[in-house]
């Protein structure tokens, strides 16, 4: 029992810590920073990175509320291949 709960508690601090990044380090500032100071090799249109944050936020989300709500716990695979296939 006790490499259960010490693996479990792993997973939830890696989730919490990519849900986090996603969120805050990555998707908000395409919602609050103006084009000129995000730090993008590629110019992209303005809806576009909206785009994309509003995907990173969602995925971050995805990654956490499923687990904490007990609401289809499912879905969390889905957004942790859903953030990975918007990174790459």
């Amino acid at each position: 029992m006790g490499n259960t709960r010490a693996l479990n508690i792993a997973l939830w601090t890696v989730q919490i810590l990519l849900a986090l990044f996603f969120a805050a380090g990555s998707g908000a500032p395409k919602f609050f920073l103006p084009d000129e100071l995000l730090a993008m090799p590629i110019v992209l249109p303005r809806a576009f990175l909206v785009v994309i944050g509003t995907a990173e936020v969602l995925g971050a989300l995805g990654l956490i509320l499923p687990g904490v709500t007990h609401v289809r716990p499912g879905l969390t695979p889905l957004a942790a291949v859903c953030l990975t296939l918007l990174t790459i």
